[in-house]
């Protein structure tokens, strides 16, 4: 397995589920077949008999989809009673 981000692989790339996962921060292969049959993330792969791959910039656009530019606080909120 590697430890790159996936933004150390090329766009085209092709990668295996546990190096995929490993590169989008630590997903394992489980955790990724649980996403491609529920659905609960839309990330494409390849699927080719029993195998499955992932092209490097499905991760990359997977991980820029979930960027949040603030975590929404209640501070400073005025408490309606």
């Amino acid at each position: 397995m590697s430890n790159k981000s996936i933004f150390e692989y090329q766009d085209d790339d092709l990668l295996t589920p546990g190096v995929f996962g490993a590169a989008i921060g630590g997903r394992t292969e489980g955790t990724l077949a649980v996403w491609r049959s529920t659905g609960r993330y839309a990330i494409p792969y390849i699927k080719s008999g029993s195998n499955v791959l992932y092209r490097a910039k499905s991760g990359k656009d997977y991980l820029l989809s979930r960027t949040q530019v603030q975590t929404p606080s209640r501070y400073g909120e005025e408490q309606v009673r």
